[in-house]
């Protein structure tokens, strides 16, 4: 049987790895300023903001922007043997992230963790997405699991507009986003 999502993730991919680094910083300033231009945001005093892997559009700036703004920012923490994620709270950016487990950034080891239900905003990070708020993300659940406790229209897709297809195939545990940013 053919795995759909299984051939679109390394299409995606690819067309991400084929950005150069210029392309990707120029795109990643583009959806800052987007992010920041969105009414949701404005109204925000909590927001979950992901800590850029390679690939990912780089959202810092946004994130130390949130927290100079006093809103309260907060990043995945990664329990990998229970697979689940927890939003732990980040007072600055990056001062308050360390590296974890399989090179990925998150909240110094005891930070607060708020809960799901109470964060206002949460940006989501995908391979692909479509402009119906279908989302491919890297295979883990990780997301999926965690969106489960907020609303879809306060969840924010981030992604370079190469990633944005006309479908992402999902299924009935695949987490959908309410709007999709990218530099386009």
């Amino acid at each position: 049987m053919v795995d759909p999502k299984g051939i679109l993730r390394p299409d995606v991919q690819a067309r991400v790895l084929a950005l150069s680094a210029a392309e990707r910083a120029s795109a990643s300033a583009a959806i800052v300023e987007r992010l920041a231009g969105l009414e949701m945001v404005h109204k925000a005093k909590s927001v979950l903001c992901y800590c850029p892997m390679e690939g990912e559009p780089d959202i810092s700036p946004f994130a130390q922007q949130l927290i100079a703004s006093g809103v309260q920012v907060a990043a995945p923490m990664i329990d990998w043997e229970a697979r689940t994620m927890q939003a732990g709270c980040v007072r600055d950016w990056p001062g308050d992230l360390v590296l974890g487990s399989k090179g990925v950034r998150v909240p110094k080891p005891g930070s607060a963790v708020l809960e799901a239900g109470s964060i206002d905003v949460v940006l989501v990070p995908g391979v692909a997405f479509d402009r119906t708020g279908g989302r491919l993300g890297r295979g883990g659940g990780f997301y999926d699991r965690y969106l489960v406790g907020v609303e879809v229209r306060r969840r924010v897709g981030v992604c370079f507009g190469c990633q944005v297809v006309e479908a992402v195939p999902t299924q009935g545990h695949d987490a959908r986003v309410g709007v999709v940013v990218s530099e386009g």
